[in-house]
């Protein structure tokens, strides 16, 4: 009877240090899933970094293009509405002098561009 106690309890310390190795090994697995994880979600948050960053740099640069394009609008309406209004350009211009003419028309252009811009 002694020999079947000793198989049965070196049975149970197999066991037991079995489920201990497995119990070690699904830890550092466990882990090894949390760093992975980890690197990934660093990775994607640069990914979503560098996606911003260019999206920002590429806003900014249509907007550039936008106000270049609206400025250049802006000063041909501005210069069809003096041609329609000829009369009182030359008026200006006959009273004033071409600087204080073409500083009006600057003035009305600035003023329309910013109407368009808000």
């Amino acid at each position: 009877m002694a020999r079947t106690a000793e198989v049965k309890r070196d049975a149970r310390i197999g066991e037991a240090e079995a489920r201990a190795d497995s119990q070690i090994k699904e830890a550092i697995a466990e882990e090894e899933r949390l760093a992975a994880r980890l690197v990934n979600d660093i990775e994607i948050a640069k990914a979503q970094r560098d996606f911003e960053l260019k999206k920002a740099a590429y806003d900014q640069e249509v907007q550039a293009k936008v106000r270049v394009v609206l400025w250049e609008r802006v000063n041909d309406l501005i210069f069809i509405y003096f041609i329609r209004q000829s009369r009182n350009f030359r008026f200006a211009r006959r009273f004033y002098g071409w600087e204080l003419s073409l500083f009006l028309v600057e003035i009305v252009f600035k003023f329309f561009l910013l109407l368009l811009l808000k």
